[in-house]
């Protein structure tokens, strides 16, 4: 048995970017043996001049060998250098660069990198960031996370997930009740709801209002996000027979597609025409999400979304890219 893949996750702390890294981290671990370390970029002291000066690479390989010698249960490295180095944030730029130059791993970037793409050996780019066409560049369908579908059994109930105030939509509380309300008498299942830290704090008090004047609440369950553990999205994703979010949250949109659910998008007005309202108006014209209001005049909601699991696509194509940089090297 070959040895497993020695795969360093370069992460600036941020819960979304870890999320990402995580999910293709699991998803290359399902198809090879490998070995995950995580490294904070406040854990290597590199400089850009550093990495400009072609006669500072001394400077950069004692900085990365601390990263072997001040191991910390966080970073778990050890001595052996990386085969594949993968970040996610424009702060990890710096790090994925040094590692490459030290160690000659191979080095992956999940975004457009706000560096040239050849300092880089491969980009896993959203496709609503307009990524170019380059053989070294796979264009997913949003960003990676940790979701896994489920083509199995799920039990009857649905889930909302609410999000709040964002650049891309015109939040507006009221629409946004009316919208749930609306849902919720009409599809006569049990509903669980979360929020998400950008929601207006009146709006979970102000929906159980209307719940309990409607003689709704014994049908909608509320979560506030604050108290839900790190476990809860994912296991009702698995479970929920659909999901409705509203468009702001992205991620969650591209989390309950994975799960293999049948999704809805709860409306907001867009505040401006960019990549993000474009990749979910795509969504929309797919077929893979549908509206509320389509629904309500339709009663229809689109069917789960086949092979959807952008996290697997983009293991599988590191994996090949990887195997072919190999060889040459």
């Amino acid at each position: 048995m070959s040895a497993p893949l020695r795969v360093w996750l370069i992460t600036d702390e941020k819960p979304g970017h870890k999320n990402q890294l995580k999910g293709l981290a699991q998803s290359l671990g399902r198809l090879t043996p490998v070995d995950i370390s995580w490294i904070g970029t406040d854990k290597l002291d590199v400089h850009w001049w550093q990495l400009i000066n072609r006669k500072k690479l001394s400077a950069i390989q004692q900085a990365v060998s601390k990263l072997n010698t001040n191991q910390t249960a966080e970073s778990n490295v050890e001595a052996a250098a990386p085969d594949i180095v993968i970040g996610a944030g424009h702060a990890t730029h710096k790090a994925l660069v040094a590692l490459k130059k030290v160690y000659h791993s191979f080095s992956v970037v999940l975004m457009k990198p706000s560096l040239p793409y050849r300092f880089f050996d491969a980009a896993v780019i959203p496709s609503h960031d307009s990524p170019p066409e380059r053989p070294d560049i796979l264009s997913t369908q949003g960003v990676l996370n940790v979701v896994r579908p489920n083509t199995g059994p799920r039990t009857e109930d649905g889930l909302m997930l609410i999000g709040g105030i964002s650049k891309h939509y015109d939040w507006s509380t009221a629409r946004v009740l009316d919208s749930i309300i609306s849902i919720v008498e009409k599809d006569l299942r049990h509903w669980h709801l979360t929020n998400s830290r950008r929601t207006p704090e009146d709006f979970m008090s102000s929906l159980q209002a209307r719940l309990n004047q409607l003689k709704l609440s014994d049908r909608a369950t509320l979560w506030p996000h604050q108290d839900t553990p790190s476990s809860w999205l994912p296991e009702q994703l698995k479970s929920a027979n659909r999901v409705w979010v509203t468009p702001d949250s992205v991620s969650m949109v591209y989390e309950a597609l994975t799960s293999s659910a049948p999704t809805g998008i709860i409306e907001l007005t867009p505040s401006r025409q960019g990549r993000i309202v474009r990749g979910i108006d795509n969504l929309i014209t797919d077929k893979k999400l549908s509206t509320v209001s389509s629904w309500l005049k339709s009663g229809v909601i689109c069917p789960p979304a086949k092979n959807f699991c952008e996290a697997d696509k983009a293991a599988n194509w590191l994996l090949e890219k990887y195997a072919t940089h190999h060889k040459i090297t």
